[in-house]
């Protein structure tokens, strides 16, 4: 019974006229004095004031309310929590899984009398989820003289599909083990296929491989496995593959074991997999291996000079001293050798830590997407999730390179009142690095690379971009808050050499949905002469691999981080009503940036001063509230630009 009335409820959320009760009786497979009954009982327990069931007699039944409330209540009782995931609805996902798996021609007429929509909401449908959805992944639906086909390589589809299986079964992966009651059950109905055989295949995998598989990339595998046999069962192959056939000459052993452990799920599902087939299942074999998992590393000694070059870079843009932790270039050797076979076949994981990873370590993201090309070819799209999980690792770096906060005694010689000083501070705090006592004029050569504060008999103000605290020589060191006076004050940062200017504002009052305010802003930019002509292009290939949602209702967009023969700029648009940017957020403001090879400094710190301030919710609220002028002088004065 619940089932059937939270059916009811989604047809009538989706329908854009009324419905007559025969044909929701005939829908369900109930009669129409169930309907009605169900309708009381629904109209009761689910709604509330803001949405009525109304009934008109030779019309049908409606369910009316604001658009607001409607997406609420569809939010509440979606079994699958897959509402707005990846920019489409429930709806427009069991369209696009239709399409996926039918053997039958499918027609616009017959998607709008099955789900109660118009045709021009259909064709909307095929718009949304060509743009927002499949332009991912390289695909496109076409409306042919046979129908609706979805239009691609093989590979693609498969890689759409699975994320879409993903979606429906579950949204919290990592939460949970691959034989997780819900998940199973959900993509054993929406399949139609017993996964007991490829959960038990999943698990032999692990122990003749000698690996162990992260749960997110089970659940990957298993998802992989499951779509494959699917497909062939619809008849759909992958293509020959040239560089696919050069490849599986080196991995004859262990295509062998995979071989012998297919034949058993061949003969259960009766498919055959061919030697593409066999060697993507063995490619998500060896992309879901855990770090770790292997005792050595087969990497040649350029890779690992090309590693220690990028630990090495990342160390120089965030000013700590990833390079001295000697564990860290060997745990990366082994992460980066799977990644980059993920990367180089475009096979997409999951990273539950992204979000985590933007808000909290933003200027180390940016370092290492800023030079993440020198260890994953250029040539290949690198999205966000693999980048977080790369920072997984510096970060915990991190926590091994913590090291006794570095000072430096500074008066306005450096001698008699600066070494008093000194062996007073050496005396008070035992447990910090204690430089040495410099002069005013000695405290240019030291930057936030050398030292973490300075104990100064000078006001420091407008001279130094170093944390720094003011003292008197003979007062008492010990009520000096030390832990206090490491963090960055900013009214004492030193100005960069970039700002915000009420003439790169733009106002767009109806921004349209994503795309289109992409393109609206991108049109600016380059008439601006701040971007190339191809800048949406470049905006949108950015956006298909992580969202560039911030927080506070603000995005941070770009493309490249090094264009080419461009000023270095920062544009600000304000938008006159909210568009839906990912899946979880809504943005009021967009900022965008180009820098320049000549400015990168100045907007990695500004990236650190952001993030920083970003869950300053009374800041960013007075931002969207303010005109040009304001925003601009508000912008500069906290970031100090």
């Amino acid at each position: 019974m619940m089932d059937r009335r939270i059916a009811l409820i989604k047809i009538l959320i989706r329908a854009d006229d009324a419905i007559s009760s025969t044909s929701l009786s005939k829908r369900l497979g109930v009669s129409k004095k169930t309907i009605l009954n169900d309708l009381k009982a629904i109209q009761s327990q689910y709604l509330d004031k803001d949405l009525q069931i109304t009934k008109k007699s030779g019309i049908g039944i409606k369910l009316t309310g604001s658009a607001v409330s409607r997406q609420q209540l569809a939010d509440s009782i979606d079994s699958y929590g897959v509402i707005g995931i990846d920019g489409m609805q429930e709806r427009q996902l069991d369209f696009l899984m239709n399409l996926f798996l039918s053997n039958e021609n499918i027609y616009i007429k017959n998607i709008a009398f099955d789900s109660f929509i118009s045709r021009t909401t259909v064709n909307r449908d095929i718009r949304e989820i060509n743009q927002n959805f499949l332009a991912k992944y390289e695909l496109k639906i076409k409306n042919t003289q046979n129908g609706l086909v979805v239009v691609g390589k093989e590979e693609k589809k498969r890689l759409a599909l699975a994320r879409i299986v993903l979606l429906k079964c579950d949204r919290k992966l990592q939460f949970m083990a691959i034989k997780s009651d819900d998940f199973v059950q959900n993509m054993q109905k929406l399949l139609g296929l017993n996964l007991e055989p490829l959960i038990d295949l999943v698990n032999k995998l692990q122990t003749d491989f000698h690996v162990r598989f992260a749960i997110n990339s089970q659940r990957s595998l298993l998802v992989h496995l499951a779509v494959s046999i699917v497909r062939i069962k619809v008849s759909a192959v992958t293509n020959d593959n040239k560089t696919v056939q050069k490849e599986m000459i080196k991995h004859q052993n262990e295509l062998k074991i995979l071989k012998n452990n297919l034949t058993s799920i061949e003969n259960v599902y009766e498919v055959s997999f061919d030697n593409e087939e066999l060697y993507l299942i063995f490619l998500h074999v060896i992309s879901s291996k855990q770090v770790g998992s292997e005792n050595e590393s087969n990497s040649s000694d350029a890779f690992q000079l090309q590693v220690e070059e990028f630990v090495n870079k990342v160390s120089l843009d965030t000013g700590k001293a990833y390079f001295n932790d000697n564990e860290l270039c060997d745990s990366l050797i082994l992460h980066l050798q799977i990644a980059i076979t993920r990367v180089r076949f475009g096979m997409r994981i999951d990273n539950p830590f992204l979000k985590y990873v933007l808000e909290n370590n933003f200027d180390l993201f940016v370092a290492l997407k800023n030079n993440i090309s020198i260890v994953l070819t250029s040539d290949y799209e690198i999205p966000d999730t693999e980048i977080a999980y790369v920072a997984i690792h510096f970060m915990a770096s991190e926590e091994k390179i913590k090291e006794a906060p570095r000072v430096i005694v500074l008066c306005a010689m450096g001698l008699g009142v600066g070494q008093l000083l000194l062996q007073r501070v050496k005396s008070y705090f035992p447990n910090y690095s204690i430089l040495g006592a410099v002069s005013l004029e000695d405290l240019k050569n030291y930057t936030s690379k050398d030292v973490d504060l300075v104990i100064s008999t000078i006001n420091l103000e407008g001279r130094t971009d170093l944390n720094y605290i003011v003292v008197n020589p003979l007062q008492d060191l010990s009520k000096i808050n030390m832990g206090s006076s490491l963090e960055l004050n900013k009214s004492r940062q030193k100005k960069l050499n970039i700002d915000f200017s009420d003439k790169d504002c733009l106002f767009i009052s109806e921004p349209g949905e994503k795309r289109d305010l992409l393109k609206k802003t991108s049109k600016w930019l380059v008439y601006q002469g701040k971007a190339k002509s191809n800048y949406f292009n470049v905006l949108l290939k950015r956006e298909s691999v992580g969202s560039t949602y911030i927080g506070n209702g603000t995005a941070l967009i770009h493309g490249k981080y090094d264009e080419e023969s461009l000023p270095a700029s920062l544009s600000i648009i304000r938008l006159g009503k909210k568009v839906k940017w990912d899946e979880e957020h809504d943005v009021s403001m967009l900022l965008n940036f180009i820098p320049t090879d000549e400015k990168k400094a100045d907007f990695a710190v500004l990236f650190k001063r952001i993030g920083k301030s970003i869950d300053n919710t009374e800041f960013w609220e007075k931002i969207i509230s303010s005109d040009a002028v304001t925003m601009a002088k508000l912008f500069n004065e906290e970031f100090n630009l």
